[in-house]
């Protein structure tokens, strides 16, 4: 018998009537193969992935996002010698607090060519320009704006306070937050001077989410390190930690603020400062906020510990036409332009062929395995001399 022809019934004896071979055909047939199976299915799934490759090649968009790429790149070159050439400097009034005199805080921005990202082309940049990046920040560190900064002192020093002592200790919410509009100055190599603001930004606030069933309780103080409020819902202290605002000239020599068009809806288009921003996945939203480790009755002791209790503040400056932006705007967040059309046609060929044979091949020799089994069935329970015909005659094997 042919050994590549596995699970197959007992055949029928040779003195067997031909009742006997058609109640033998009538059986019913064992499952199919497992790993039969786990094959054919493996097969189709990288044939899927062919096709779907194979459709990617056909709406690959990688050549001209590239090119829209390099053409903001030709802009920044314009654009990077004014901001070269700018100083910035800002100003803004902490608001006061029952606990805390307000006051004028101010600072000079630094001009810097590092960047905190990089590009992660599938294609190894593979057409893409490159760019020198410009930027100015400044890194300040704002006072503790609680009403109960001791709490949070102790909860550093790893000395916590009882639950209830927090429950009146909610932070105002985003409509009723302490906040402080930022005042920006400019002042360019030929003596040009220009000055804008931006809205009043919350620097803290509440942040409530829904408690997480069963026990929202636990989960709160838990996982969630804020406080419980019945009938659910779970605070957290939010801190602004960036602010990022992108400036373009005013057509006088000076510089403004860039409001940028936003057609998309954002989750949370009722917590939004502006569209003066640098990250188009959030609708150039300008203030990004952090929740403190070190609030709460269960504050998260290994982030606490290692960020501190210093509400440490980053603002940054960029110029309209800086390549970061149009890169982020086009690949959605992901800094990859993705694979080109010619990779995905090769890649998508090669798999549609392999999921092929993954699922032909095995289905063909079961085939051929059954209809040789078939044979050699009919053969016994034939006729001595249909037997002797088909060992000699143009049938046999």
């Amino acid at each position: 018998p042919d050994s590549s022809c596995v699970s197959r019934p007992p055949a029928p004896m040779a003195d067997e009537s031909d009742d006997d071979l058609v109640s033998y055909r009538m059986r019913p047939q064992k499952p199919i193969d497992p790993t039969l199976m786990a094959t054919t299915c493996a097969g189709i799934v990288v044939l899927l992935t062919g096709l779907g490759f194979l459709f990617g090649a056909i709406a690959n968009t990688r050549v001209e996002h590239v090119s829209d790429y390099s053409q903001e790149v030709h802009e920044w070159e314009k654009y990077r010698p004014l901001l070269k050439d700018t100083e910035i400097s800002m100003s803004f009034n902490l608001p006061e607090t029952a606990h805390r005199p307000g006051g004028l805080v101010e600072s000079q921005l630094m001009q810097t060519e590092e960047e905190d990202w990089a590009f992660h082309d599938t294609e190894e940049m593979n057409g893409v320009e490159q760019y020198q990046p410009l930027k100015h920040v400044t890194d300040l560190e704002l006072p503790c704006l609680y009403s109960n900064c001791s709490m949070v002192a102790l909860n550093a020093a790893d000395s916590l306070q009882p639950r209830e002592d927090w429950n009146d200790q909610v932070l105002p919410s985003w409509a009723d937050a302490p906040r402080a509009s930022f005042h920006f100055v400019t002042r360019g190599t030929g003596g040009k001077q220009s000055s804008f603001s931006t809205p009043a930004i919350p620097l803290i606030f509440d942040l409530p989410t829904v408690g997480q069933t069963p026990q929202p309780r636990m989960y709160c103080y838990g996982p969630g390190h804020g406080v419980f409020r019945r009938p659910g819902t779970c605070h957290h202290a939010q801190r602004l930690k960036d602010l990022c605002v992108v400036l373009e000239p005013d057509g006088d020599g000076g510089w403004k603020l860039r409001n940028a068009v936003v057609t998309q809806f954002f989750y949370n288009n009722s917590r939004r400062t502006g569209t003066f921003g640098c990250n188009p996945q959030t609708g150039y939203e300008a203030a990004t906020y952090h929740r403190d480790p070190c609030w709460g009755p269960v504050p998260n002791r290994h982030i606490c510990q290692d960020e501190g209790i210093a509400h440490k503040l980053r603002v940054t400056v960029r110029a309209w036409h800086d390549p970061y932006i149009k890169a982020a705007e086009l690949t959605h967040g992901s800094m990859d332009f993705g694979l080109s059309g010619s990779t995905e046609l090769i890649t998508g060929s090669v798999l549609l062929t392999m999921g092929c044979l993954i699922v032909l091949v095995p289905n063909i020799l079961r085939s051929r395995c059954a209809m040789r089994r078939l044979k050699k069935l009919t053969r016994k329970a034939a006729s001595p001399q249909a037997r002797s015909f088909g060992r000699t005659g143009p049938g046999s094997d």
